[in-house]
């Protein structure tokens, strides 16, 4: 008998992850940004539904694809897609989602976004 785990799963279109007692399919292009929460993140979707996941936010970067995802704040990841504006302090999401941006990750964002 196998057991499940616990980590998160990583396929090119879709990540699974631990929600509950359930394993919970996730589709990449689906995901306007993770937020971090000590050893939860949520996981934000379209049409206001939320997924939340015991796992660290360090794990879900692991497996999200190198530059279609970046982290722009300690709390916050998005995909590079879905950055609508950006200034020096926030970017904005396509929608109207403010996020901020933490000083420390500024200079990898410059990367990405050479505006900032």
């Amino acid at each position: 008998m196998e057991v499940p785990s616990a980590s998160p799963v990583f396929t090119e279109e879709s990540i699974t992850l631990k929600v509950g007692y359930k394993s919970t399919n996730v589709k990449l292009k689906d995901i306007l940004y993770i937020e971090s929460m000590d050893n939860y993140v949520r996981i934000y979707l379209p049409e206001r539904q939320c997924i939340m996941s015991q796992t660290s936010m360090k794990n879900i970067q692991e497996l999200l694809p190198e530059g279609k995802f970046t982290r722009v704040h300690k709390s916050f990841l998005v995909p590079v897609h879905r950055i609508a504006s950006h200034t020096s302090k926030e970017i904005t999401l396509y929608g109207g989602i403010r996020i901020p941006i933490g000083r420390s990750y500024s200079k990898e964002l410059k990367l990405i976004l050479p505006e900032v």
